[in-house]
Formats: structure tokens, C-alpha cells, sequence
């Protein structure tokens, strides 16, 4: 029974490790998810902002265009 033992040894040392493995992936695996999300949220807020300028050049250009001389 004594070889027994160490393997089993060894295979509960093999799985406990495989587990912090694991546990570490889904950490890493979350950490990535949220980075996503933020750029997500961030290229959502680009966007409106280069949609508010291109509305505050429309209007600078309107009113440039009332000043033109000849």
C-alpha cells in the first residue's frame, strides 16, 4: 500500500495544483472581460464626443459663412 499512497499523493498534489491553475485563468479570464468592457465604454463615449465636435464644426462653419466678405 505504501506506493499506492505516494501516488495518490501525487495525484491530489497534481489536482490541487491544476486547481489554483484553473483559479487563476478565471481570474485572468474576468480581468480581460472587464478590460473589454471599459474600452467598450470608452469607444462608446469617442464616439458621441467626435459626434457633439463635428456638430460644434457645422455650427462654427454657419456662422464663419455669415462673415464672409467680398
Amino acid at each position: 500500500m505504501g506506493q499506492i499512497d505516494a501516488i495518490s499523493l501525487v495525484i491530489n498534489e497534481n489536482v490541487a495544483q491544476s486547481s489554483t491553475v484553473v483559479a487563476d485563468i478565471s481570474q485572468d479570464i474576468a480581468l480581460v472581460n472587464q478590460a473589454a468592457l471599459d474600452l467598450q465604454n470608452d469607444t462608446q463615449e469617442v464616439t458621441v464626443n467626435s459626434q457633439d465636435l463635428r456638430e460644434l464644426a457645422a455650427n462654427l462653419h454657419e456662422l464663419l459663412g455669415r462673415f464672409k466678405t467680398h
